[in-house]
């Protein structure tokens, strides 16, 4: 997913491949999911999400495997060039990674590769420093997209695994 984005084109190509549900709404309860681990929600920007995706579970698990794929290129891409000290390749992979987290509403993990993307002139020790931070924030976006898929599916009785982030 690259910018400039337009949610409803985007819906609109995802409706040629994905059935039309109308949504059921859910109950609340005041112990709702007390059972399971709680979501890293401060890593996603929810409003942000929910404004392209309308909460639905496919277009979701659809959206988060694209992210997913590219999440884990961009981490490679920023391994393989950490080492480089003016690197156009660290530089371009950090944007494109902010990009993509921002378009999803990953704003802390955007705001991360920002960093690394102005950084692209600092030491290999600078640079791993930035990446390691990186990781953990991308492990937390994972986990609050894996735990969403599998809080919507657990309504429909299946679970999903999203693609493991890579190094």
């Amino acid at each position: 997913i690259s910018k400039p984005f337009d949610a409803q084109k985007f819906l609109k190509m995802l409706a040629k491949w994905l059935p039309v549900e109308e949504a059921t709404p859910q109950p609340e309860t005041a112990n709702a999911g007390a059972d399971k681990p709680a979501p890293v929600a401060a890593s996603i920007n929810i409003a942000h999400l929910e404004s392209f995706t309308e909460g639905d579970p496919l277009v979701e698990k659809e959206l988060f495997a694209i992210f997913m794929d590219q999440m884990n290129i961009g981490l490679e891409k920023l391994v393989e060039h950490a080492s480089d000290t003016h690197c156009a390749e660290w530089k371009g992979a950090a944007h494109r990674f902010k990009g993509a987290s921002a378009n999803l509403g990953a704003e802390r993990l955007a705001t991360l590769c920002a960093s690394a993307e102005k950084s692209y002139e600092e030491t290999e020790g600078t640079k791993r420093m930035l990446l390691e931070s990186i990781r953990e924030e991308a492990e937390n976006v994972r986990t609050f997209l894996q735990n969403r898929i599998n809080m919507k599916a657990g309504h429909a009785g299946t679970h999903t695994q999203l693609p493991v982030t890579v190094n």
